[in-house]
């Protein structure tokens, strides 16, 4: 009867876990707009992006950058913990959400035609510190991707 009563306590403690992320994380007044560039990211190591001064990440190259755009949002539509909030030909606003808590992640694609680029961003809602998922997942999200830059580490 203890481990029923535990099980219990655990199922509310976690309702009310991804109730409280929910409420204490909407989406940023910054994101979402195609036609500015991307967020600049918090002093915080919980943030990604190729527009930064310095940038954290490098940007994608590519004399093919529109296909490559294309195939990024492919493989964030087909991520199943990913969900697309804005999306047109030049740019990309999706939330990424953790399995456990619901903590709440965007990332932001930017295509740029003429300069053949795609900038990047990827960000923690909340905290301080995300232990480098930000850019694992952008890692990830290009590997195996015919590129000229790659994405590294400062």
């Amino acid at each position: 009867m203890k481990w029923l009563a535990f099980a219990l306590c655990a199922v509310v403690v976690w309702l009310a876990a991804r109730w409280l992320v929910e409420r204490l994380s909407p989406p940023p007044d910054t994101l979402g707009d195609a036609e500015r560039p991307l967020s600049v990211c918090p002093g915080s190591p919980n943030c990604v992006s190729s527009q930064d001064d310095p940038p954290t990440i490098a940007p994608l190259q590519s004399a093919s950058a529109q296909a490559l755009f294309e195939e990024l949002t492919r493989r964030v539509a087909a991520d199943s913990r990913a969900t697309i909030l804005t999306r047109n030909e030049t740019y990309l606003h999706a939330e990424y959400r953790s399995v456990v808590f619901g903590f709440i992640d965007d990332l932001e694609l930017r295509l740029d035609k003429s300069a053949q680029r795609i900038d990047l961003r990827s960000a923690s809602r909340l905290g301080h510190s995300d232990f480098g998922v930000n850019r694992k997942r952008l890692m990830a999200l290009t590997a195996d991707l015919n590129i000229a830059g790659e994405l590294t580490a400062d």
